[in-house]
């Protein structure tokens, strides 16, 4: 009998019938001037496949993707972090800007955030001919979580986006 852990897949999502999913998991995850909107998520899907994965737990031994657990997303960009490189995905770029890490209320507090951002970081590591870093920023509340993927704190981000202080971390690709 598989383990839990056995049941989850780490990949890019193949189902459109993840994205209505992935739609309702950003809107409950993020407050509402915050959260990426449906046409910001499709771009991702769309441009920035690469950088798009999901956290899925089979049902069945053989399925590639089951129930939506959680999913992580992101876009390339040259250089420092600012709402247009950010609304944007360059392909030449060489930063990588994270923008959703989100799982399923159901399956929080279980290890799934960490081991989505561990295997990514591990993944993202394999296009170091590319990539110099990933970024991202969070919330003060947050930092000790990014601190224990392997990211660190830059400092307060010139982002602004919502009504709270957002913070500029980087992992810096080996």
């Amino acid at each position: 009998m598989e383990s839990e852990w056995e049941k989850v897949s780490f990949v890019h999502p193949s189902k459109e019938s993840l994205f209505n999913q992935i739609i309702q998991l950003e809107s409950i995850s993020y407050p509402e001037d915050e959260a990426a909107d449906e046409d910001k998520i499709r771009f991702r899907w769309k441009e920035a496949m690469d950088y798009f994965y999901v956290l899925t737990k089979r049902e069945k031994e053989n399925e590639r993707e089951g129930e939506l657990i959680g999913f992580i997303n992101g876009t390339l960009s040259k250089g420092e972090l600012t709402h247009e490189t950010m609304a944007n995905h360059n392909k030449d770029g060489d930063t990588l800007c994270i923008h959703s890490v989100a799982v399923e209320l159901k399956e929080r507090r279980k290890g799934y955030a960490s081991f989505m951002m561990k295997r990514y970081v591990e993944e993202m590591n394999k296009k170091r001919n590319q990539l110099k870093s990933i970024q991202l920023l969070c919330k003060s509340n947050l930092i000790p979580f990014y601190q224990s993927c392997g990211f660190q704190l830059i400092g307060e981000s010139k982002v602004e986006h919502g009504k709270e202080q957002w913070f500029d971390m980087i992992y810096n690709i080996q």
